[in-house]
Protein backbone atom coordinates (compact mmCIF):
# COMPACT_ATOMS: atom_id res chain seq x y z
CA UNK A 1 0.00 0.00 0.00
CA UNK A 2 0.87 3.68 -0.09
CA UNK A 3 3.20 4.47 3.11
CA UNK A 4 6.11 5.40 4.29
CA UNK A 5 7.27 8.59 6.41
CA UNK A 6 7.80 10.39 2.69
CA UNK A 7 4.30 8.37 1.19
CA UNK A 8 1.08 10.37 1.20
CA UNK A 9 1.22 13.33 -0.96
CA UNK A 10 3.37 11.44 -4.12
CA UNK A 11 5.42 14.27 -5.97
CA UNK A 12 4.07 14.75 -9.67
CA UNK A 13 6.81 12.46 -11.03
CA UNK A 14 5.52 9.78 -9.32
CA UNK A 15 1.53 10.01 -10.32
CA UNK A 16 -0.25 7.86 -11.63
CA UNK A 17 -0.43 8.73 -15.56
CA UNK A 18 -4.28 8.48 -16.45
CA UNK A 19 -4.70 8.54 -20.51
CA UNK A 20 -7.82 8.91 -22.29
CA UNK A 21 -8.22 7.14 -25.19
CA UNK A 22 -10.46 7.52 -28.18
CA UNK A 23 -12.38 4.13 -28.92
CA UNK A 24 -13.29 5.71 -32.54
CA UNK A 25 -9.36 5.88 -33.38
CA UNK A 26 -7.62 4.11 -30.84
CA UNK A 27 -6.19 0.46 -32.50
CA UNK A 28 -7.36 -2.54 -32.08
CA UNK A 29 -6.03 -4.35 -29.51
CA UNK A 30 -4.65 -7.61 -31.12
CA UNK A 31 -5.25 -10.64 -29.32
CA UNK A 32 -2.30 -11.47 -26.63
CA UNK A 33 0.48 -12.98 -27.43
CA UNK A 34 1.82 -16.10 -25.86
CA UNK A 35 2.83 -15.83 -22.04
CA UNK A 36 6.41 -16.04 -22.32
CA UNK A 37 6.53 -16.62 -18.26
CA UNK A 38 5.35 -19.54 -16.72
CA UNK A 39 4.46 -17.68 -13.29
CA UNK A 40 5.17 -14.13 -12.00
CA UNK A 41 5.00 -13.16 -8.47
CA UNK A 42 4.67 -9.63 -7.79
CA UNK A 43 5.44 -8.48 -4.53
CA UNK A 44 4.63 -4.95 -2.54
CA UNK A 45 8.05 -3.59 -1.14
CA UNK A 46 6.44 -0.58 1.05
CA UNK A 47 7.24 0.16 3.91
CA UNK A 48 4.02 -0.48 5.74
CA UNK A 49 4.74 -4.53 5.16
CA UNK A 50 8.45 -4.55 7.15
CA UNK A 51 6.37 -5.15 10.46
CA UNK A 52 5.39 -8.97 8.87
CA UNK A 53 9.01 -9.71 9.18
CA UNK A 54 10.69 -7.79 11.91
CA UNK A 55 12.19 -10.17 14.69
CA UNK A 56 8.77 -10.11 16.82
CA UNK A 57 6.54 -11.53 13.16
CA UNK A 58 9.27 -13.24 11.22
CA UNK A 59 9.49 -16.74 12.37
CA UNK A 60 6.56 -18.54 10.86
CA UNK A 61 5.89 -15.13 7.91
CA UNK A 62 9.02 -15.89 6.36
CA UNK A 63 7.64 -19.51 5.16
CA UNK A 64 5.02 -17.66 2.98
CA UNK A 65 6.87 -17.13 -0.45
CA UNK A 66 8.01 -20.83 -0.09
CA UNK A 67 4.50 -21.68 0.37
CA UNK A 68 4.32 -19.77 -3.02
CA UNK A 69 6.57 -21.79 -4.76
CA UNK A 70 5.47 -25.08 -3.58
CA UNK A 71 1.94 -24.12 -5.26
CA UNK A 72 3.07 -22.72 -8.19
CA UNK A 73 5.35 -25.79 -8.75
CA UNK A 74 2.59 -27.80 -7.80
CA UNK A 75 0.67 -26.64 -11.04
CA UNK A 76 3.68 -27.19 -13.72
CA UNK A 77 4.74 -23.72 -13.56
CA UNK A 78 8.15 -24.26 -12.09
CA UNK A 79 9.62 -21.37 -10.56
CA UNK A 80 8.44 -18.04 -10.61
CA UNK A 81 9.84 -15.08 -11.79
CA UNK A 82 9.70 -12.40 -8.66
CA UNK A 83 9.33 -8.35 -9.31
CA UNK A 84 9.45 -5.67 -6.84
CA UNK A 85 6.57 -3.08 -6.91
CA UNK A 86 7.42 0.15 -5.22
CA UNK A 87 7.34 3.49 -6.82
CA UNK A 88 7.72 1.15 -10.09
CA UNK A 89 7.26 -2.11 -10.57
CA UNK A 90 11.21 -4.06 -11.31
CA UNK A 91 11.31 -7.52 -12.51
CA UNK A 92 15.11 -6.96 -13.28
CA UNK A 93 16.68 -6.23 -9.88
CA UNK A 94 14.15 -8.15 -7.71
CA UNK A 95 15.51 -11.01 -5.30
CA UNK A 96 14.84 -14.06 -6.45
CA UNK A 97 15.46 -16.69 -3.71
CA UNK A 98 11.74 -17.13 -2.22
CA UNK A 99 13.96 -16.65 1.50
CA UNK A 100 15.12 -13.11 0.66
CA UNK A 101 11.26 -11.74 1.09
CA UNK A 102 11.75 -12.29 4.62
CA UNK A 103 13.96 -9.91 5.00
CA UNK A 104 12.95 -6.24 6.32
CA UNK A 105 15.31 -4.14 5.29
CA UNK A 106 14.04 -4.93 1.41
CA UNK A 107 10.37 -2.91 2.59
CA UNK A 108 11.39 0.45 2.45
CA UNK A 109 9.73 2.57 -0.70
CA UNK A 110 7.22 5.25 0.53
CA UNK A 111 4.50 3.35 -1.94
CA UNK A 112 2.89 0.32 -3.86
CA UNK A 113 1.89 1.39 -7.52
CA UNK A 114 -0.31 -1.50 -7.60
CA UNK A 115 -1.78 0.57 -10.38
CA UNK A 116 0.93 0.06 -12.70
CA UNK A 117 0.72 -3.77 -11.60
CA UNK A 118 -3.22 -3.94 -13.07
CA UNK A 119 -3.37 -1.29 -15.64
CA UNK A 120 -2.96 -1.80 -19.30
CA UNK A 121 -0.86 0.68 -21.43
CA UNK A 122 -2.41 2.29 -24.47
CA UNK A 123 -1.07 0.44 -27.50
CA UNK A 124 1.21 3.10 -29.36
CA UNK A 125 0.12 4.73 -32.99
CA UNK A 126 3.46 4.19 -34.12
CA UNK A 127 6.01 1.23 -32.60
CA UNK A 128 9.68 1.40 -33.17
CA UNK A 129 10.37 -2.31 -33.97
CA UNK A 130 13.88 -1.30 -32.55
CA UNK A 131 12.54 -0.15 -29.82
CA UNK A 132 9.38 -2.37 -29.02
CA UNK A 133 6.93 -1.70 -26.16
CA UNK A 134 7.49 -3.79 -23.20
CA UNK A 135 4.67 -6.72 -23.03
CA UNK A 136 2.13 -5.99 -20.58
CA UNK A 137 2.81 -7.58 -16.87
CA UNK A 138 -0.28 -9.52 -16.92
CA UNK A 139 -0.89 -11.24 -20.48
CA UNK A 140 3.05 -12.08 -20.63
CA UNK A 141 2.77 -14.92 -17.51
CA UNK A 142 -0.09 -17.56 -17.63
CA UNK A 143 -0.15 -16.91 -14.06
CA UNK A 144 0.32 -13.52 -11.54
CA UNK A 145 0.31 -13.17 -8.25
CA UNK A 146 0.60 -9.80 -6.78
CA UNK A 147 1.41 -9.98 -2.41
CA UNK A 148 0.39 -7.06 -0.90
CA UNK A 149 -1.10 -5.51 2.45
CA UNK A 150 -3.22 -3.28 0.21
CA UNK A 151 -4.08 -0.41 -1.14
CA UNK A 152 -3.53 3.51 -0.72
CA UNK A 153 -6.18 6.00 0.81
CA UNK A 154 -7.80 8.04 -1.84
CA UNK A 155 -5.63 11.27 -2.50
CA UNK A 156 -6.91 14.95 -2.05
CA UNK A 157 -9.05 15.81 -5.00
CA UNK A 158 -9.51 12.55 -6.22
CA UNK A 159 -12.74 13.35 -7.16
CA UNK A 160 -15.17 10.60 -9.02
CA UNK A 161 -11.86 9.57 -11.77
CA UNK A 162 -10.47 6.09 -10.71
CA UNK A 163 -6.30 6.32 -10.27
CA UNK A 164 -6.82 10.06 -10.20
CA UNK A 165 -4.29 10.86 -7.27
CA UNK A 166 -3.36 7.08 -5.72
CA UNK A 167 -3.94 3.11 -5.96
CA UNK A 168 -7.03 3.50 -4.05
CA UNK A 169 -9.74 0.97 -3.58
CA UNK A 170 -11.55 2.66 -6.53
CA UNK A 171 -8.64 2.63 -8.36
CA UNK A 172 -7.61 -0.89 -8.11
CA UNK A 173 -11.23 -1.89 -8.27
CA UNK A 174 -12.19 -0.30 -11.85
CA UNK A 175 -8.37 -1.90 -13.08
CA UNK A 176 -9.76 -5.26 -12.12
CA UNK A 177 -13.04 -4.97 -13.70
CA UNK A 178 -11.16 -4.11 -17.10
CA UNK A 179 -8.64 -7.20 -16.93
CA UNK A 180 -11.79 -9.40 -15.45
CA UNK A 181 -13.70 -7.92 -19.08
CA UNK A 182 -11.04 -8.72 -21.18
CA UNK A 183 -11.00 -12.44 -19.89
CA UNK A 184 -8.87 -12.96 -16.83
CA UNK A 185 -10.12 -14.44 -14.11
CA UNK A 186 -9.78 -12.67 -10.98
CA UNK A 187 -8.91 -14.50 -7.10
CA UNK A 188 -8.10 -13.01 -3.69
CA UNK A 189 -6.76 -15.33 -0.52
CA UNK A 190 -6.63 -13.11 2.77
CA UNK A 191 -4.02 -14.09 5.25
CA UNK A 192 -3.87 -12.98 8.52
CA UNK A 193 0.04 -12.67 10.08
CA UNK A 194 1.66 -11.55 12.98
CA UNK A 195 2.86 -7.93 12.71
CA UNK A 196 5.05 -5.90 14.51
CA UNK A 197 5.64 -2.81 12.84
CA UNK A 198 4.77 1.01 11.49
CA UNK A 199 1.00 1.66 10.88
CA UNK A 200 0.89 4.21 8.43
CA UNK A 201 -2.49 6.29 8.79
CA UNK A 202 -1.79 7.78 5.23
CA UNK A 203 -3.26 11.45 6.88
CA UNK A 204 -2.82 13.87 9.22
CA UNK A 205 -4.71 12.75 12.55
CA UNK A 206 -4.67 15.39 15.49
CA UNK A 207 -3.43 13.87 18.88
CA UNK A 208 -6.73 13.18 20.13
CA UNK A 209 -7.22 10.65 17.83
CA UNK A 210 -4.41 7.93 19.62
CA UNK A 211 -6.95 7.87 22.34
CA UNK A 212 -9.62 6.10 19.75
CA UNK A 213 -6.69 3.62 18.24
CA UNK A 214 -5.78 2.84 21.62
CA UNK A 215 -8.92 1.94 22.92
CA UNK A 216 -9.58 -0.18 20.03
CA UNK A 217 -6.03 -2.14 19.63
CA UNK A 218 -6.91 -2.72 23.45
CA UNK A 219 -10.47 -4.00 22.62
CA UNK A 220 -8.81 -6.59 20.19
CA UNK A 221 -7.35 -8.26 23.37
CA UNK A 222 -10.79 -9.38 24.77
CA UNK A 223 -11.77 -11.44 21.37
CA UNK A 224 -11.36 -15.12 21.82
CA UNK A 225 -9.44 -16.00 18.37
CA UNK A 226 -6.70 -13.13 19.39
CA UNK A 227 -5.36 -14.96 22.44
CA UNK A 228 -1.45 -15.73 22.23
CA UNK A 229 -1.31 -12.32 20.10
CA UNK A 230 -0.02 -9.55 22.33
CA UNK A 231 -1.58 -6.60 20.86
CA UNK A 232 0.22 -2.91 21.80
CA UNK A 233 0.25 0.84 20.45
CA UNK A 234 4.06 1.14 20.75
CA UNK A 235 4.38 4.56 20.33
CA UNK A 236 2.88 8.21 19.79
CA UNK A 237 2.00 9.50 16.47
CA UNK A 238 4.30 10.34 14.75
CA UNK A 239 4.33 12.67 12.02
CA UNK A 240 6.80 12.22 9.03
CA UNK A 241 7.80 14.77 6.40
CA UNK A 242 4.59 14.37 4.34
CA UNK A 243 2.07 16.35 7.10
CA UNK A 244 0.54 12.47 7.59
CA UNK A 245 1.62 10.24 10.67
CA UNK A 246 2.01 7.04 11.45
CA UNK A 247 2.35 5.02 14.51
CA UNK A 248 3.94 1.61 15.99
CA UNK A 249 1.48 -1.64 16.25
CA UNK A 250 1.70 -4.86 17.43
CA UNK A 251 -0.70 -7.79 16.45
CA UNK A 252 -1.99 -9.42 13.61
CA UNK A 253 -2.83 -7.98 10.42
CA UNK A 254 -3.63 -9.18 6.50
CA UNK A 255 -1.87 -9.86 3.51
CA UNK A 256 -3.45 -10.30 0.47
CA UNK A 257 -2.69 -12.45 -2.64
CA UNK A 258 -4.40 -11.57 -5.47
CA UNK A 259 -4.36 -14.53 -8.44
CA UNK A 260 -4.77 -13.35 -12.14
CA UNK A 261 -5.03 -16.04 -15.15
CA UNK A 262 -6.83 -16.30 -18.36
CA UNK A 263 -6.75 -19.68 -18.20
CA UNK A 264 -9.54 -19.99 -15.58
CA UNK A 265 -8.85 -24.04 -14.45
CA UNK A 266 -4.67 -22.73 -13.74
CA UNK A 267 -5.91 -20.03 -11.57
CA UNK A 268 -8.75 -21.73 -9.59
CA UNK A 269 -6.22 -24.48 -8.85
CA UNK A 270 -3.45 -22.33 -7.40
CA UNK A 271 -5.93 -20.30 -5.53
CA UNK A 272 -7.45 -23.59 -3.79
CA UNK A 273 -3.76 -24.71 -3.63
CA UNK A 274 -2.18 -21.86 -1.58
CA UNK A 275 -5.38 -22.04 0.70
CA UNK A 276 -4.46 -25.58 1.45
CA UNK A 277 -0.90 -24.66 1.81
CA UNK A 278 -0.81 -21.81 3.91
CA UNK A 279 -3.62 -23.24 6.36
CA UNK A 280 -1.38 -26.10 7.25
CA UNK A 281 1.92 -23.42 7.66
CA UNK A 282 3.21 -22.24 10.39
CA UNK A 283 1.41 -18.92 9.96
CA UNK A 284 -1.74 -18.90 12.41
CA UNK A 285 -1.40 -16.03 14.80
CA UNK A 286 -2.95 -16.62 18.26
CA UNK A 287 -5.89 -18.80 18.98
CA UNK A 288 -7.19 -18.55 15.00
CA UNK A 289 -8.66 -21.62 13.67
CA UNK A 290 -6.73 -22.67 10.12
CA UNK A 291 -9.80 -21.64 8.56
CA UNK A 292 -10.18 -18.49 9.91
CA UNK A 293 -6.42 -17.60 9.24
CA UNK A 294 -6.92 -18.00 5.81
CA UNK A 295 -9.57 -16.97 3.15
CA UNK A 296 -10.19 -17.12 -0.64
CA UNK A 297 -13.05 -15.61 -2.50
CA UNK A 298 -13.09 -15.81 -6.35
CA UNK A 299 -13.98 -12.36 -8.21
CA UNK A 300 -14.21 -13.81 -12.00
CA UNK A 301 -15.24 -16.07 -13.69
CA UNK A 302 -17.90 -16.48 -11.10
CA UNK A 303 -19.24 -19.76 -13.02
CA UNK A 304 -22.53 -21.01 -12.26
CA UNK A 305 -23.25 -24.79 -11.44
CA UNK A 306 -23.28 -26.66 -14.80
CA UNK A 307 -27.02 -27.38 -15.98
CA UNK A 308 -28.47 -30.34 -18.13
CA UNK A 309 -31.59 -31.36 -19.41
CA UNK A 310 -32.47 -34.67 -19.15
CA UNK A 311 -35.88 -35.21 -20.55
CA UNK A 312 -39.38 -33.66 -21.23
CA UNK A 313 -42.05 -35.97 -19.72
CA UNK A 314 -46.10 -35.78 -19.91
CA UNK A 315 -47.25 -35.23 -15.69
CA UNK A 316 -49.17 -38.06 -14.62
CA UNK A 317 -52.84 -37.84 -15.29
CA UNK A 318 -53.77 -37.25 -11.52
CA UNK A 319 -51.66 -34.27 -11.27
CA UNK A 320 -52.51 -32.88 -14.15
CA UNK A 321 -56.57 -32.62 -12.79
CA UNK A 322 -55.48 -31.61 -9.51
CA UNK A 323 -53.37 -28.24 -11.30
CA UNK A 324 -56.73 -27.92 -13.78
CA UNK A 325 -56.26 -29.38 -16.55
CA UNK A 326 -59.56 -31.45 -17.70
CA UNK A 327 -60.19 -35.50 -18.67
CA UNK A 328 -61.16 -34.51 -22.05
CA UNK A 329 -58.18 -32.23 -22.73
CA UNK A 330 -55.79 -34.85 -22.09
CA UNK A 331 -57.69 -37.65 -23.97
CA UNK A 332 -56.86 -35.29 -26.94
CA UNK A 333 -52.61 -35.12 -26.05
CA UNK A 334 -50.18 -38.19 -27.09
CA UNK A 335 -46.37 -37.96 -25.50
CA UNK A 336 -43.51 -40.03 -27.00
CA UNK A 337 -40.59 -40.30 -24.31
CA UNK A 338 -37.81 -37.43 -25.16
CA UNK A 339 -33.88 -37.94 -26.47
CA UNK A 340 -31.03 -36.69 -26.35
CA UNK A 341 -30.21 -34.22 -28.40
CA UNK A 342 -26.31 -32.15 -28.28
CA UNK A 343 -26.50 -30.48 -25.14
CA UNK A 344 -29.97 -31.18 -24.76
CA UNK A 345 -33.24 -32.76 -25.60
CA UNK A 346 -35.89 -33.11 -27.90
CA UNK A 347 -39.59 -34.82 -27.75
CA UNK A 348 -42.74 -35.35 -30.06
CA UNK A 349 -46.70 -34.72 -28.88
CA UNK A 350 -49.88 -34.42 -30.61
CA UNK A 351 -53.47 -32.75 -29.74
CA UNK A 352 -56.37 -32.54 -31.26
CA UNK A 353 -58.17 -28.74 -31.06
CA UNK A 354 -59.10 -29.25 -27.57
CA UNK A 355 -55.72 -31.04 -26.12
CA UNK A 356 -54.16 -29.51 -23.84
CA UNK A 357 -51.41 -31.66 -21.26
CA UNK A 358 -48.71 -30.48 -18.62
CA UNK A 359 -44.80 -30.98 -19.17
CA UNK A 360 -41.91 -31.71 -16.93
CA UNK A 361 -38.83 -30.59 -17.73
CA UNK A 362 -36.41 -32.48 -16.15
CA UNK A 363 -32.60 -31.71 -15.20
CA UNK A 364 -29.51 -32.38 -13.52
CA UNK A 365 -27.08 -30.05 -11.33
CA UNK A 366 -23.55 -30.18 -11.24
CA UNK A 367 -20.97 -28.00 -8.59
CA UNK A 368 -22.78 -25.39 -6.23
CA UNK A 369 -23.67 -21.58 -6.90
CA UNK A 370 -20.19 -19.08 -6.21
CA UNK A 371 -19.61 -17.80 -2.78
CA UNK A 372 -22.04 -15.09 -2.19
CA UNK A 373 -24.75 -16.11 -4.43
CA UNK A 374 -27.74 -17.45 -4.77
CA UNK A 375 -28.93 -19.16 -7.99
CA UNK A 376 -31.99 -19.76 -9.72
CA UNK A 377 -32.80 -22.16 -12.83
CA UNK A 378 -35.74 -20.56 -15.09
CA UNK A 379 -37.34 -22.48 -18.71
CA UNK A 380 -37.21 -19.00 -20.80
CA UNK A 381 -38.56 -19.83 -24.56
CA UNK A 382 -36.12 -18.80 -27.27
CA UNK A 383 -39.04 -17.01 -29.08
CA UNK A 384 -42.18 -15.94 -28.47
CA UNK A 385 -44.54 -19.19 -28.23
CA UNK A 386 -48.41 -18.85 -28.22
CA UNK A 387 -49.73 -22.14 -26.96
CA UNK A 388 -48.26 -21.89 -23.31
CA UNK A 389 -50.49 -22.94 -20.66
CA UNK A 390 -48.68 -20.78 -17.81
CA UNK A 391 -45.73 -19.42 -16.60
CA UNK A 392 -42.90 -22.36 -16.40
CA UNK A 393 -42.90 -23.61 -12.38
CA UNK A 394 -39.33 -24.43 -10.93
CA UNK A 395 -39.64 -27.30 -8.90
CA UNK A 396 -36.32 -29.39 -7.04
CA UNK A 397 -35.31 -31.25 -10.25
CA UNK A 398 -37.91 -29.94 -12.90
CA UNK A 399 -39.17 -27.12 -13.96
CA UNK A 400 -43.16 -27.27 -15.12
CA UNK A 401 -45.14 -26.15 -17.79
CA UNK A 402 -47.42 -27.33 -20.66
CA UNK A 403 -49.01 -27.05 -24.17
CA UNK A 404 -52.46 -25.83 -24.91
CA UNK A 405 -53.07 -26.96 -28.50
CA UNK A 406 -56.21 -24.59 -29.22
CA UNK A 407 -53.69 -21.95 -29.61
CA UNK A 408 -51.88 -24.09 -32.29
CA UNK A 409 -52.56 -24.19 -35.99
CA UNK A 410 -52.80 -27.56 -37.86
CA UNK A 411 -50.14 -29.70 -38.88
CA UNK A 412 -46.92 -31.01 -37.75
CA UNK A 413 -44.71 -28.15 -37.88
CA UNK A 414 -45.37 -26.20 -34.57
CA UNK A 415 -41.97 -26.23 -32.77
CA UNK A 416 -41.76 -25.06 -28.47
CA UNK A 417 -38.11 -24.34 -28.23
CA UNK A 418 -36.41 -23.41 -24.70
CA UNK A 419 -33.48 -23.04 -22.87
CA UNK A 420 -32.70 -23.44 -19.37
CA UNK A 421 -30.84 -20.35 -17.69
CA UNK A 422 -29.23 -20.17 -14.19
CA UNK A 423 -29.43 -16.40 -12.60
CA UNK A 424 -26.75 -15.37 -9.78
CA UNK A 425 -28.31 -12.55 -7.04
CA UNK A 426 -26.03 -11.20 -4.98
CA UNK A 427 -26.55 -12.39 -0.86
CA UNK A 428 -26.12 -9.47 0.97
CA UNK A 429 -27.16 -10.70 4.32
CA UNK A 430 -24.11 -13.47 3.70
CA UNK A 431 -21.55 -10.55 2.42
CA UNK A 432 -22.16 -8.63 5.40
CA UNK A 433 -20.83 -12.00 7.24
CA UNK A 434 -18.28 -12.85 4.44
CA UNK A 435 -14.06 -12.68 5.59
CA UNK A 436 -14.18 -9.24 2.72
CA UNK A 437 -16.44 -7.53 4.82
CA UNK A 438 -15.38 -8.82 8.51
CA UNK A 439 -11.41 -8.11 7.40
CA UNK A 440 -12.36 -4.49 5.75
CA UNK A 441 -11.66 -0.95 7.63
CA UNK A 442 -13.89 1.99 6.56
CA UNK A 443 -10.44 4.32 7.09
CA UNK A 444 -7.21 4.34 7.44
CA UNK A 445 -5.77 4.93 10.60
CA UNK A 446 -8.00 3.59 13.57
CA UNK A 447 -8.42 -0.31 12.50
CA UNK A 448 -4.44 -1.57 11.92
CA UNK A 449 -5.79 -4.60 12.00
CA UNK A 450 -7.89 -4.12 9.11
CA UNK A 451 -7.19 -3.53 5.14
CA UNK A 452 -8.26 -0.44 4.19
CA UNK A 453 -11.45 -0.21 1.46
CA UNK A 454 -11.11 -4.31 0.77
CA UNK A 455 -14.98 -4.34 0.98
CA UNK A 456 -15.36 -1.08 -1.10
CA UNK A 457 -12.99 -2.63 -3.66
CA UNK A 458 -14.54 -6.41 -3.50
CA UNK A 459 -18.16 -6.40 -3.25
CA UNK A 460 -19.04 -4.02 -6.26
CA UNK A 461 -17.21 -5.92 -8.35
CA UNK A 462 -19.46 -8.95 -7.13
CA UNK A 463 -22.72 -7.46 -7.38
CA UNK A 464 -22.02 -6.67 -11.23
CA UNK A 465 -21.08 -10.45 -11.80
CA UNK A 466 -24.76 -11.19 -10.56
CA UNK A 467 -25.85 -9.69 -14.00
CA UNK A 468 -24.84 -12.29 -16.16
CA UNK A 469 -27.37 -15.17 -17.29
CA UNK A 470 -25.98 -19.04 -18.52
CA UNK A 471 -28.26 -20.10 -21.09
CA UNK A 472 -28.34 -24.73 -21.03
CA UNK A 473 -30.29 -26.73 -23.05
CA UNK A 474 -31.84 -26.14 -25.86
CA UNK A 475 -34.99 -28.26 -24.98
CA UNK A 476 -37.18 -28.75 -28.13
CA UNK A 477 -41.10 -30.14 -27.89
CA UNK A 478 -42.20 -31.09 -31.70
CA UNK A 479 -46.27 -30.89 -31.65
CA UNK A 480 -48.31 -32.39 -34.71
CA UNK A 481 -51.92 -30.65 -33.77
CA UNK A 482 -54.41 -32.42 -35.59
CA UNK A 483 -57.92 -31.78 -35.72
Amino acid sequence: MGCGSDGGAVDAAKQPVVVAVDASVAPARPAPPPARIGARVLVDVSASVSGFFKAGARTGNAALHAELDTAIAAVGLGTPQRCTVGATVDCKAAPQPAIAFGNPVLYRESVARLDRVFARQPIPVQIDPNHPPEPDLLDDAKLTIVVTDGMQAAGPGAGNTPCARSADPSCIRSLLRERIAEGFGVWIVGIQLAFDGTHYAERALADSYLAEIKSHVDALKFDPRNLGVTFALKSKLVLGRDGTHAYEYQGRKPLLLFVLARDHELGRRTSSLLVAALRKAPLRPGKMTADETVQEIELAPLATRTVRPTAVAAVDAAAQIAEGIKAAQLAETGFQDSKPMGDGVSSKMWCGQNGATLLDVRYTVDGKPPSLFTERIKLVPSVPMPGTIKPPRTESDHIRTGVNCAALPLGDRNKFEFGLVTELAFDRAAAKQNWVVQWSAEDSWKQPEQVYGLADLVMPLLEERATRASKWGPVRVHVDRKQ
